[in-house]
């Protein structure tokens, strides 16, 4: 046998079936297979003392990379049934043969189907997020440039509740890119442990589900790792060495961690893409295996390619929406911003609402839904946490305290009628 080899950071890969694989000890097996056969013949092998390790020896000085070498191709995207060539300029696609000199270590568990029917997949995905379903071949799409290299600083956090699609958009992911492409380092094992790069290297996504609370010196190294693609890479008893660890991270959640509200850091949160699955379906025991056939999953492929050559010319879209990451992420799950702000509330940079009747209205709420009707100090108070601050404004000749910048929803408010009298 004939083996194809290269070696980076102290190991040896092999080439096989268009990727290179790390040597787990098929050289070996092979170099003893050759001894045993030529000493069957009569050729004297006694010149060699250690005949593995010095062929491994040589291995390693030969075909050296001291460098990262590996899916630093631009366009290439590796199949199952081979290697989709994208012309950025030119906006065309096509398929082309696998090559050593491509250097992949990952090959897609997808077939590529130039014809393939989108329409099932991509009412699915438009059924989960709404306008906003655009966002999941967009994700497939930033993982093909930031395996090569790219680097777009924006991660997602996919916030919903239960059967409303989350899992099931997660699993499709999983299906599409296989479990050799995915790490699940949670954000706090990513700064807790010096080895967590390890897990990320030649990965296409890190999925996680942090349900804890986020602290600044966790967002910064979290910074540290979506703002560049080189890292150094520290394996237990390896010498360490500068590798390729650029997923794409998604964070799944049914509400966001919890942040330190002294230390919000804004740069942290302008670093996610909110995705929220407000759906609600029942359960189908089939519907996974109608959707993750070999059909969707090239129909999904033909959207991220296109998602891909978007991001390349005009960059990652973005939602539109009113509300920041900083209201949705701190703000739209408390229940006091939820339930009361958000419904009975409204923005506007001329319109002020007087103190005491803003708290009539929260009285009213209180005993609408059941909740304990805190003082006005302590539901002023609360305010604040939002950003929503008193003022004194003079009505008719008097001072008169309100909460500038907002206004009352009229029609929220008139179905308090009953508690309001």
């Amino acid at each position: 046998m004939k083996f194809n080899t290269i070696s980076f950071g102290n190991k040896v890969y092999l080439y096989q079936n268009g990727i290179y694989v790390l040597d787990k000890g098929e050289i070996g097996q092979e170099i003893k297979y050759m001894i045993d056969q030529a000493r069957q013949v009569g050729i004297n092998c006694n010149a060699l003392k250690h005949p593995k390790s010095e062929v491994l020896e040589n291995l390693l000085s030969e075909g050296l990379f001291v460098e990262y070498p590996f899916n630093q191709y631009k366009g290439l995207i590796p199949v199952e049934n081979g290697v989709i060539s994208v012309d950025f300029d030119n906006k065309t696609v096509r398929l082309i043969d696998y090559e050593p000199q491509f250097m992949f270590t990952y090959k897609l568990p997808v077939i590529y189907d130039p014809d393939a029917d989108d329409s099932f997949i991509e009412q699915v995905i438009y059924d989960w997020l709404g306008e906003q379903g655009f966002i999941v071949p967009q994700i497939i799409g930033q993982v093909f440039l930031q395996m090569q290299g790219n680097v777009y600083k924006k991660s997602y956090l996919f916030l919903g509740d239960g059967n409303a699609g989350k899992s099931t958009c997660i699993d499709l992911l999983d299906s599409f890119f296989g479990d050799s492409l995915i790490s699940k380092v949670s954000i706090g094992q990513l700064v807790g442990s010096p080895f967590a790069t390890s897990s990320l290297e030649g990965k296409a996504l890190n999925l996680s589900d942090d349900a804890s609370s986020i602290q600044l010196k966790q967002s910064e190294k979290f910074k540290e790792l979506t703002g560049t693609s080189r890292h150094d890479i520290n394996r237990k008893y390896c010498r360490p060495y500068v590798g390729i660890a650029n997923p794409v991270y998604i964070m799944a959640c049914n509400k966001p961690p919890s942040l330190d509200r002294r230390n919000i850091d804004y740069q942290f949160l302008d670093r996610w893409i909110i995705l929220e699955f407000q759906g609600v379906f029942s359960v189908n025991p089939r519907f996974k295996h109608d959707l993750f056939t070999e059909k969707n999953k090239s129909a999904l492929l033909n959207l991220a390619i296109s998602s891909m050559i978007s991001i390349y010319h005009s960059g990652l879209r973005e939602i539109e929406r009113d509300e920041t990451n900083e209201i949705l992420w701190l703000m739209r799950y408390t229940p006091l911003y939820r339930e009361f702000v958000s419904k009975y509330m409204v923005k506007d940079s001329t319109g002020s609402i007087n103190k005491d009747i803003l708290y009539e209205v929260y009285r009213a709420v209180c005993q609408q839904i059941g909740w304990r009707c805190w003082d006005k100090p302590v539901f002023y108070k609360d305010l604040t946490r939002f950003g929503i601050e008193s003022d004194r404004i003079s009505i008719d000749g008097r001072r008169v305290y309100v909460i500038k910048g907002w206004v009352l929803n009229d029609q929220a408010v008139s179905d308090l009628t009953d508690q309001l009298l």
